[in-house]
């Protein structure tokens, strides 16, 4: 077999990226930034260590916790898993340009987020948390919608395709 056949054969059919699909993945990319950006606004209401009760951004989670030591782990994991995610979705976002992995990962991390969000250790969510979870719903909608997009590109691909071929009409006659 020559290496012409070996690369035709392992080459994966898949679709350019189009204009529309360009425009919505940096949309969603724009977004997850947004979304990595509320992580510096008060977050969530939870007890400090002196035992008051005050708000929290994702930052006071993880910095505080590693300087405290003292049995705040669980809340400086909280405060990493929450700031990695949206982290995690744009940079699937940023470079997957021809598969639809990126529209899995737009589902899958918001959904992980606005869980995390809800059922965390924090009693009331405050202003980053909020604004965090409407975006990351317009994230999880946008990524159906690329994923429509492109599945739509791939069948009008094939289509365009399969128009230079002859079609056999195979008829049976009784």
């Amino acid at each position: 077999m020559s290496n012409k056949a070996i690369r035709k054969i392992s080459q994966q059919d898949e679709v350019l990226e189009s204009k529309r699909t360009k425009r919505i993945r940096l949309a969603i990319c724009v977004f997850y930034i947004i979304t990595m950006v509320m992580c510096a606004f008060p977050y969530v209401q939870m007890k400090a260590p002196d035992g008051s009760i005050q708000f929290f951004t994702v930052f006071n989670m993880i910095f505080d916790g590693l300087r405290l030591a003292d049995g705040t782990a669980g809340i400086v994991i909280y405060g990493i898993i929450l700031f990695a995610l949206p982290a995690v979705g744009f940079l699937f976002e940023s470079f997957d340009k021809t598969r639809c992995f990126k529209c899995l990962t737009g589902i899958l991390c918001p959904i992980a987020a606005v869980a995390l969000i809800c059922f965390g250790p924090g009693r009331m969510f405050s202003l980053g948390a909020m604004l965090s979870i409407l975006f990351y719903i317009i994230i999880t909608f946008m990524s159906v919608y690329l994923f429509l997009v492109v599945q739509e590109e791939k069948r009008q691909a094939l289509q365009a395709k399969s128009d230079g071929k002859p079609q056999h009409n195979f008829k049976v006659e009784k």
